[in-house]
């Protein structure tokens, strides 16, 4: 993270909620709020719109907490059956505040209301206004055997429901066998074997990384 001095200060109402958010640095503090996607670019990065100060914002998104397995398309293609461009997800964020990079890149967790539960082997429910099963993006892609949890202290989830949502969601797609656990040969990471599992169970495997890419200046300057 770097360390720049804050050029102005925006102050909005969300969801009847006060919240400000601060331009021109890496830290942006805030609450949840509600946004809707424009873009998904990979299994681990969307771009979404914002209203701020009463002007749309755009702001790109890294999925916070989770490592992908297995084939990063598969991963792909599920995140973009569970948020489509031009859905309306909410952005909740570790210690209510919006870390960004160098690049203006944010991590954060991402939510979304569907209709009923969320079965990996089926196509998401319907979502929208009136819908009460709320999950995240990132449980849902570990359900459907596409990613683990990130056990790292930055990778945390924002609470200790999420973190069991997790856990349970990993161990679900193992045993109904979904996604990478399906494939041949493969191996889950050791810190996310099941409990009490003998080492030679699991065997570390590198999970996919991607390098931040630079922003466009204009996209820059609107966060």
């Amino acid at each position: 993270m770097f360390s720049v001095d804050v050029s102005r200060v925006v102050k909005y109402m969300s969801m009847g909620l006060a919240s400000a958010l601060i331009f021109g640095g890496p830290s942006v503090a805030m609450e949840s709020m509600p946004v809707r996607v424009v873009d998904v670019q990979s299994a681990l990065r969307i771009t979404v719109e914002a209203t701020v100060g009463g002007l749309p914002t755009t702001i790109p998104l890294q999925l916070e907490g989770i490592r992908l397995i297995g084939p990063p398309e598969h991963a792909l293609t599920k995140l973009k059956e569970l948020c489509p461009p031009g859905c309306d997800v909410m952005i909740e964020v570790s210690g209510q505040r919006l870390e960004t990079d160098a690049f203006g890149l944010a991590k954060a967790w991402i939510l979304r209301d569907f209709s009923a539960p969320v079965d990996p082997a089926s196509p998401p429910p319907p979502a929208g206004p009136g819908a009460h099963h709320r999950t995240s993006l990132q449980v849902e892609l570990m359900r459907a055997g596409w990613a683990v949890l990130d056990e790292s202290q930055s990778g945390r989830p924002t609470s200790s429901r999420f973190f069991m949502e997790a856990r349970k969601a990993i161990e679900e797609a193992r045993q109904r066998r979904m996604g990478a656990y399906s494939l041949p040969g493969f191996q889950p990471p050791v810190d996310n074997q099941r409990p009490g599992a003998p080492q030679s169970e699991a065997v570390p495997s590198q999970p996919p990384t991607e390098a931040p890419v630079p922003i466009s200046d204009g996209a820059a300057n609107g966060f």
